[in-house]
């Protein structure tokens, strides 16, 4: 069982390198860890990706740290402002921690019992990229107050 878990780990993590491949994106990747990194400009900001396997979970996750922390003074709207983006997406969803004011996006995929192709990995890397570049400049606006919740309501609503 388990030498079946790290065969499909290491196929899941080929695709995912894969998919990159043929994007020709440059990426640092860990075979031993499975972890991989890949950076991206978007419009506004920087973007980065840390995409990894976990063979006891049996789980791909990608997750991208967004590079601000939320002030303390904004910290409790700033929770109601992520569930509201979060409500509104329909993968993936932005992680959110309280005493930090850290915040990053994360989208995963179950691989137990299967072989995913590197399509599925390349349709969540342009999602995952996709949906960062499309809030995180609009979540640093509001974390520096110069966006109000029904602004960034209107906008996610637009």
């Amino acid at each position: 069982m388990k030498n079946e878990v790290i065969f499909r780990t290491e196929k899941t993590f080929d695709a995912i390198c894969e998919a990159l491949d043929e994007r020709r994106w440059h990426y640092e990747k860990n075979r031993e860890n499975y972890t991989l990194h890949c950076k991206a400009n978007g419009d506004d900001l920087l973007m980065e990706l840390n995409v990894s396997c976990d063979t006891d979970k049996q789980i791909a996750m990608i997750l991208s740290h967004l590079p601000f922390r939320v002030a303390e003074e904004q910290r409790e709207i700033m929770a109601m402002a992520i569930s509201r983006v979060n409500y509104a997406l329909g993968e993936g969803c932005f992680d959110y921690h309280y005493k930090t004011g850290a915040i990053c996006f994360r989208m995963t995929s179950n691989y137990r019992g299967a072989v995913l192709s590197k399509n599925v990995f390349d349709r969540m890397i342009m999602m995952s990229f996709s949906t960062i570049d499309r809030y995180n400049d609009k979540l640093l606006l509001f974390a520096l107050g110069k966006l109000t919740l029904k602004e960034l309501s209107d906008f996610i609503d637009s």
